[in-house]
């Protein structure tokens, strides 16, 4: 049976039909063949790519109706409370105290909603509610059905030139940024720098700038890049997937709190997703703003950025008002 995903790029018109099979065994690299592939990774698997190469690609008409057989896996998800999610917060500052290197952990939660979505059309809902997002809808014997509007770049390719976005901070309005958000966005710049240093890559920021993402407000900084050779990237990939503003500073020290505390594996959402072309360009994604549906129910996720100045309460609210904000831009 045929994989798919059907995809938006932002601030373009067309929107791509691409069917296939996803490639599980592979280690998948940029630019390693000649042809366009969607590429996705889970949460944690650096370089590791899974990639479809399609047999058949086509543009389709916003609105327009069609077949799609969709794979949905049974759903398993394990939902915290407000008590246990401040609990993991306070186990998390604790860790903080003791450990030097460890500023920052972004603690995930799920949520079930039993609602069977009509997945088309809230897929061409996305496309023209956020035409400055990612979007996509992809189907897969593996991973099921997902369906996002991601804001949040991981890597803008044009040949040896790159794009790469730190984000962090979430607000709901135009109020001045707190100490502790402004403080997590320079702990993210600093981190990607560094990594974009020790693989001995030339690149410049801008000014970070506020950005708007559906009813919430980030911090942005935007790092521009060149490589010598576009066998780099996967070397940019290992060092950055996942980001620090998914993950947290210092990485594996908060990956393995991650593991630790979490309920749930967070299998696509905050990995990478996104289309390689042909042409030696590409548009990855961090997977935010998203769902995995079920034949009919669907789950979503939303993280807030631990550090040691957070509020257990104030971090669980967080994560409600992300999970209503995903809930609004997804249904």
């Amino acid at each position: 049976m045929s994989e798919f995903v059907l995809f938006k790029l932002p601030n373009e018109p067309q929107i791509y039909f691409w069917e296939g099979n996803f490639n599980y065994n592979a280690k998948h690299f940029l630019f390693e063949n000649s042809n366009d592939t969607f590429v996705l990774s889970e949460f944690n698997a650096g370089n590791t790519l899974v990639y479809l190469e399609p047999m058949k690609k086509r543009v389709v008409g916003i609105d327009e109706l069609f077949n799609l057989a969709f794979e949905f896996r049974e759903q398993s998800i394990n939902q915290t409370n407000q008590d246990e999610y401040e609990q993991m917060v306070l186990e998390i500052q604790q860790a903080i105290h003791t450990h030097s290197n460890l500023n920052k952990v972004v603690l995930a939660r799920a949520t079930l909603v039993n609602q069977k979505l009509d997945l088309l059309a809230s897929f061409y809902a996305l496309c023209k509610a956020f035409p400055n997002a990612f979007v996509y809808l992809a189907s897969s014997l593996v991973y099921g059905t997902w369906i996002g509007a991601s804001p949040e770049v991981f890597l803008s390719i044009r040949g040896n030139n790159f794009e790469t976005y730190a984000l962090a901070g979430t607000k709901t309005n135009h109020q001045n940024w707190s100490k502790k958000e402004i403080e997590e966005q320079n702990w993210v710049t600093k981190y990607i720098e560094q990594q974009l240093c020790e693989l001995g890559v030339v690149y410049s920021k801008t000014p970070t700038e506020t950005i708007a993402s559906g009813l919430l407000f980030h911090l942005k900084t935007t790092l521009l890049g060149k490589v010598q050779e576009l066998s780099n990237y996967n070397a940019i990939i290992q060092k950055m997937n996942p980001t620090p503003a998914v993950a947290g500073i210092e990485k594996n020290e908060a990956i393995a709190l991650i593991k630790k505390l979490e309920k749930n594996n967070r299998s696509l959402y905050s990995g990478i997703i996104g289309p390689v072309f042909e042409n030696k360009s590409a548009q990855l994604y961090v997977n935010l703003r998203c769902l995995e549906a079920y034949a009919n129910a669907y789950s979503l996720y939303a993280g807030a950025g631990i550090t040691k100045d957070s509020n257990p309460r104030d971090e669980w609210f967080e994560t409600e008002k992300k999970l209503e904000n995903t809930k609004r831009v997804l249904i």
